[in-house]
């Protein structure tokens, strides 16, 4: 997991949009993004 907020917040956000584009709203899943980006 990158250390640098700047870099987080990239990360997060680059999982969040192709959760977002693969699933949709209703399918996506914050867990499923939060274990992608390291967090869970």
């Amino acid at each position: 997991m990158p250390r640098d907020k700047t870099e987080n917040t990239k990360k997060i956000l680059e999982v969040a949009k192709e959760e977002f584009l693969e699933k949709e709203f209703t399918g996506s899943s914050m867990r499923n993004m939060g274990k992608e980006v390291g967090m869970a």
